[in-house]
């Protein structure tokens, strides 16, 4: 259905149900539903600082516990949401990861060398690409079904779900482009 936004004369909450949700309520949604997708029994979540409140709202609405740590690269929790920074999970950083899952909350912040070392760990790292497109999908409940849906779709790929997500977006672009961009989207 549609979705309004206030303007000239119509202040924000008075457009009810017609009302778009925020961008980052619609970005903890798809953040959150990744996480759960790629962990379905997950109950613990160590964010990095980078999230606002409405990240925090999310893992609470989906009953995960918020693991307060000093240090979240290296808090024992089964999802980190990490954003901070391009590249702030590098390979020694993913060699103390204590996580199943890494959700990244901000672009780039898994470098090449980090994915394959978390992949040799046993820890998933996510495509931020597709962790954080709620606010391109629309609806909260569609944002859900649609991330959850790639990230399920890409799980069990051999590579790892970045790489497998990858694959998926190059195969699609490759629909309509001739030449496709060069290199995968990972912080050196």
């Amino acid at each position: 259905g549609y979705r309004l936004t206030a303007g000239k004369g119509v202040a924000a909450g008075e457009l009810g149900n017609l009302e778009s949700p925020s961008n980052a309520v619609l970005f903890a949604a798809g953040a959150v539903a990744a996480g759960l997708a790629a962990y379905p029994d997950a109950g613990t979540a160590v964010v990095d600082g980078s999230a606002g409140p409405d990240l925090l709202d999310e893992l609470a609405a989906r009953g995960l516990s918020l693991v307060e740590a000093e240090d979240p690269l290296t808090a024992t929790a089964d999802l980190l949401f990490v954003g901070s920074g391009a590249g702030v999970i590098d390979h020694v950083a993913a060699d103390r990861l204590q996580v199943r899952v890494v959700v990244p909350t901000g672009p780039l912040p898994i470098t090449t060398r980090a994915v394959a070392h978390c992949r040799r760990n046993g820890v998933l790292a996510l495509p931020d690409f597709v962790t954080t497109a709620g606010p391109l999908v629309g609806e909260a409940d569609a944002v859900r079904d649609t991330v959850s849906t790639i990230i399920g779709d890409v799980l069990g790929h051999g590579d790892g779900p970045l790489l497998g997500a990858c694959e998926r977006a190059e195969a699609f672009m490759a629909g309509w482009l001739t030449d496709l961009p060069f290199g995968r989207p990972m912080a050196a």
